[in-house]
């Protein structure tokens, strides 16, 4: 498993990466940013829905990880510079 930050990638970038499935968000207004997450094949999992970005502020992708009868979760984030403090409250509203 391979958690990305700054991957620059925009909407019509295709990416991959040999054996390995992945999950990744865009930056959509400029260029820089993005995140992703990369799994080998066969490792079962989910992509989470609509994290919540802390207004914003945060780049975010996330999967449900199921290893047996395990469930994890795994998310990728990223703050750009120059986007803000972010409240105690919001963090909270993250986790």
């Amino acid at each position: 498993i391979i958690l990305l930050s700054e991957t620059w990638l925009q909407e019509e970038i295709r990416f991959s990466i040999r054996h390995f499935n992945i999950v990744r968000k865009d930056r959509l207004l400029r260029k820089g940013g993005g995140v992703a997450i990369c799994l080998k094949k066969g490792i079962k999992f989910s992509e989470m829905e609509d994290l919540f970005d802390c207004d914003g502020k945060l780049e975010v992708v996330g999967i449900r990880l199921y290893l047996g009868e395990e469930e994890f979760y795994l998310i990728s984030c990223y703050r750009p510079p120059g986007s803000g403090m972010i409240s105690v409250n919001s963090w909270s509203r993250f986790f």
